[in-house]
């Protein structure tokens, strides 16, 4: 994995993800095991994570430690209207009109 002291400006990098030339079964195990990771028992299921890593209307970062190709995070954005009524999840946030949901 990258570490600050390893160079991890050196080693990582982002790439935008894209589902049609990377399959979701290719990324899943380690999407959710970081996501597992981090969030324990209030991490997304394979069904929400799949769902929106394969949406068109979502943008996935992966971060990847370019020595071993693993990835070693993600970001994700996804439309407000995805997740209106997940509130408890999700802290929304007025922005002149472009409300944004940040997970």
């Amino acid at each position: 994995m990258c570490r600050e002291a390893d160079g991890i400006r050196n080693k990582c990098k982002a790439y935008l993800y894209n589902p049609l030339t990377t399959p979701w079964k290719e990324i899943r195990d380690k999407i959710m095991l970081i996501g597992k990771e981090h969030f324990g028992k209030n991490a997304y299921t394979e069904d929400e994570m799949r769902n929106d890593f394969t949406d068109q209307n979502c943008v996935v970062v992966l971060s990847k430690d370019t020595l071993s190709g693993e990835i070693i995070g993600y970001s994700y954005a996804a439309p407000l209207f995805k997740y209106k009524n997940d509130i408890e999840k999700n802290v929304i946030r007025d922005d002149g009109g472009a409300n944004t949901a940040y997970i």
